[in-house]
């Protein structure tokens, strides 16, 4: 018999992939169809990842 490891190591696995963008099911569990990737490869709408803001403003340094 299975222990109670397994079913929480599939539901870990389950939510990580709800929450990258990278992964169908994140499209799916919100009720969506992956959207059509861009030249860069990434789905259309996804942000840039930290440290590659393309929109040009200035970001102020902390303190």
């Amino acid at each position: 018999m299975k222990g109670k490891g397994n079913s929480s190591q599939a539901n870990a696995n389950n939510h990580s992939r709800q929450l990258n963008p990278n992964n169908d099911a994140y499209w799916s569990s919100r009720g969506l169809g992956k959207p059509a990737a861009t030249p860069d490869g990434q789905p259309q709408g996804t942000p840039p990842a930290a440290g590659n803001d393309t929109s040009g403003a200035q970001q102020k340094p902390n303190p």
